[in-house]
């Protein structure tokens, strides 16, 4: 055996060392860090060359991060030379272990002998290695040598460690934030489109990446929202048992793949990325779509991308159902509110006008033969004419009240009631507590509330009387509806699907002004709406 290499301190100063140490406390860069270590390691032992791999936590495997006396061939060669665990646990077999390192002899490497050490954090798990090549002719490390070397290594491992557990927080941390703010996204509106483009948004901010598909009813896959960088893919459709997607859709589980081409027989959405992560969308334990993500990078992700992105799923799931349904419930709505608006021209208007003609034909037939009889028809061709106008105006003031444009948010709703208590023959009163001004610019929205207030109050309540309170001030609006009809519990579901639409749209409105509803009912005990929404 050859003469070993000199003691620490013919190699490397003790200020230096010292120096080094509080560094390692302080640091919370670990990259630079770990190349001033493998540099100092070097000196210590007179190395050739020093690198150091870090355990990779999503694989396991040892990845070269920081090197010293290695040219830029030799780097980019360790850099891409990952070790699995089954290979650096074979290197480190106990037969080898020289104190807390381990000594592999230039017999078995075929050139120098090179000293590993390991880098252990807490628990004496594993976190790294450190390979040292020994000088020429080296065989053995005075034990004062190997000491300084597992002290110095220890210090790395716990600043290499505090620093991952500070990434790891950071990265919980962003992670409740981003799940924070896209649930008050998500549960602030039950439009669809509006929903998607805020999962795509949190997405792209998080991974710089983001598209959302839909499952419809005829089995078909469509992207129905993406980032700028996959827009390209909008609208693009796949069966349910096609390629990746597919996948997702037929197992239930979330797709990863770090790089697609090791993976050529599942057809990827987008051919020019080489990593994705796709998460199923469920919803009453069903799939209805997908999230995903993707980069032109193999290797891209790790497990936490996987974690936030099936978070991310469960969080919209839900949302978008709803959304969905309440699109549906809309169509609905239209289609209803026409075919009313239909009934009631069929059974006013258009009978109005069908009276008119065959008033209009009489007048004319009597015109020769019994002339004095055609005043009187023309007298009612005129009533008959003034009625339809008026069952005209009725329905147009439903749609869009002129009054509200041209007068104010009170006056239309004292036109509205007025419209529903003749019509219906239910008592209406309107009481304003403030300044009407206060509600300029969302008169509309407040209107509509009320008007479907009144609608349900008309359809469902069986009330005699019906209150509407207004009230005003600089901060919010308050809007309180009440009937004293027969009510019901607003713990289960309304019986009417009119009566189901009217709150969804009272609902939508509310939340679309920043506001939110409340309902006071009971049965026998009449029924209450309010609906308060912020001025700003």
């Amino acid at each position: 055996m050859s003469q070993s290499q000199p003691l620490v301190s013919a190699a490397l100063p003790l200020g230096d060392l010292l120096a080094l140490g509080n560094q390692l406390r302080t640091d919370d860069a670990p990259d630079q860090l770990l190349h001033e270590v493998a540099e100092a390691l070097r000196r210590i032992v007179a190395s050739p060359q020093v690198y150091v791999s870090l355990r990779n936590m999503d694989t396991d495997a040892l990845e070269a991060l920081a090197f010293a006396g290695v040219d830029a061939d030799q780097e980019q060669q360790l850099r891409a030379e990952v070790l699995p665990p089954s290979v650096y646990q074979e290197l480190l077999r106990p037969e080898r272990r020289v104190g807390e390192a381990f000594l592999l002899p230039a017999t078995e490497t075929g050139e120098a002998s090179l000293l590993l050490v390991p880098l252990r954090g807490r628990a004496e798990r594993l976190i790294g290695l450190v390979f040292i090549s020994l000088p020429p002719d080296t065989a053995a490390l005075e034990p004062a040598v190997l000491s300084v070397i597992a002290a110095l290594t220890r210090q790395a491992a716990l600043a290499v460690e505090n620093v991952r557990l500070a990434e790891r927080s950071a990265r919980l941390l962003a992670k409740e934030q981003l799940l924070a703010a896209l649930g008050r996204d998500v549960s602030s509106t039950l439009d669809l489109q509006q929903i998607l483009e805020h999962t795509v948004h949190r997405l792209h901010t998080a991974l710089g990446s983001g598209a959302v598909a839909l499952l419809d009813d005829h089995g078909m896959i469509e992207i129905a929202a993406a980032a700028a960088s996959q827009a390209h893919l909008l609208g693009r459709r796949w069966t349910h048992s096609e390629g990746m997607l597919g996948w997702v859709v037929t197992h239930g589980q979330t797709f990863f793949a770090n790089d697609v081409a090791a993976m050529p027989e599942l057809q990827s959405p987008d051919a020019t990325m080489a990593a994705w992560i796709i998460a199923p969308l469920r919803s009453g334990g069903q799939v209805i779509g997908m999230i995903l993500v993707s980069s032109t990078k193999a290797h891209a992700f790790t497990y936490g991308d996987i974690d936030l992105i099936e978070a991310i799923a469960a969080q919209v799931g839900g949302p978008i159902t709803s959304a969905r349904l309440y699109r549906r419930a809309q169509a609905a709505a239209v289609l209803e509110e026409r075919n009313r608006l239909a009934r009631e021209l069929h059974d006013s208007v258009t009978q109005q006008l069908f009276s008119m003609i065959l008033t209009a034909q009489a007048a004319r037939a009597q015109l020769e033969r019994n002339p004095q009889r055609v005043p009187g028809q023309l007298e009612r061709l005129q009533e008959t004419a003034t009625a339809a106008l008026a069952e005209m105006r009725a329905l147009i003031f439903q749609l869009r009240p002129p009054a509200l444009r041209d007068q104010g948010l009170v006056a239309a709703l004292q036109q509205q009631a007025q419209l529903l208590a003749q019509r219906e023959g239910i008592k209406i009163g309107l009481s304003v507590i403030g300044d009407e001004r206060l509600a300029s610019g969302i008169e509309q929205p407040i209107f509509r509330i009320v008007q479907e207030a009144l609608n349900n109050v008309c359809k469902h309540a069986g009330a005699c009387n019906a209150q509407i309170t207004l009230e005003l001030t600089n901060e919010s609006i308050t809007v309180r509806v009440y009937d004293d009809g027969a009510g019901f519990d607003p713990e289960a579901n309304p019986t009417s699907i009119g009566q189901q639409l009217g709150l969804l749209g009272m609902r939508e409105r509310a939340a679309e002004l920043g506001g939110s509803i409340e309902l006071n009912s009971a049965p026998g005990c009449g029924t209450e709406v309010v609906v308060r929404v912020p001025r700003s």
